[in-house]
């Protein structure tokens, strides 16, 4: 099971001891801490981080502001500034980063809690915003979030094998288990990325890298010893994609 993880940028030691102790208790996976700018951006590129808990004032003179405006144009990323700077100049500065909220020290755990729920909600497969635009909103283009009884787990897109419609569901199927989702197949068509992932059958999607065979005799994509139907509706235009990628 993938948690949701979530690097602490701060330059108080003990706040930051305290920042990751109550990300833990929430359930989610701390992905380490940075009391500086420099060491903070080696952090978010070696563990690519879900959530960003940034402080503004920094060790060495650095500036969470200015950081996360150099991490927004790298990979956009939820940030939730952590800071002691409730004037106004600092507040419109930072608000220039989009970051997802703007709390005061000290917080308190229970509006911390809920306000980091409130942006892995948004972050969320359900979350019907997310349907307008793969590249401009808050999903992250690499990964998504699967309500799974009472806490949202983390789906790489590249671990889905392929999708199947159940009933009023869809099921997504990776190598290691299945996640099931109140959703129509096109609406998480959209949610997913076009090169990579291609309708085969009224039923069906496929993420074409992970297709090992295709049987033209039965009609099936073969994704490890999964058989997925390919429709006739579908075989002309499905085939003109697996001859571009081969």
């Amino acid at each position: 099971m993938a948690k949701i993880s979530i690097l602490i940028v701060e330059d108080e030691p003990l706040y930051a001891d305290l920042l990751q102790i109550q990300v833990e208790e929430m359930g989610y996976e701390p992905s380490g801490i940075a009391d500086n700018a420099l060491d903070g951006m080696s952090l978010f590129h070696e563990k690519q981080p879900d959530l960003i808990l940034m402080d503004i004032n920094l060790a060495d003179g650095g500036n969470g502001i200015t950081l996360a405006t150099k991490i927004q144009s790298i990979r956009p990323t939820p940030i939730i500034f952590i800071t002691s700077l409730v004037d106004d100049d600092t507040f419109q500065k930072a608000a220039k980063t989009l970051p997802v909220a703007y709390l005061e020290k000290p917080v308190r755990v229970r509006k911390l809690q809920r306000t980091i729920e409130l942006v892995v909600s948004r972050l969320g497969l359900g979350n019907e915003d997310n349907n307008k635009d793969w590249g401009k909103d808050l999903l992250i283009q690499d990964r998504f979030f699967v309500k799974v009884r009472n806490r949202l787990e983390k789906v790489e897109v590249k671990s889905i094998d392929y999708v199947e419609v159940e009933n009023r569901y869809c099921s997504l199927f990776t190598d290691h288990r299945k996640y099931v989702v109140r959703m129509a197949l096109q609406d998480l068509a959209n949610k997913l990325p076009q090169h990579l992932f291609m309708q085969t059958h009224r039923s069906f999607m496929v993420n074409l890298e992970k297709v090992n065979s295709l049987d033209l005799g039965e009609g099936l994509l073969y994704v490890g010893e999964k058989g997925v139907p390919l429709g006739k509706t579908y075989k002309d235009s499905v085939m003109k994609r697996l001859n571009y990628l081969a």
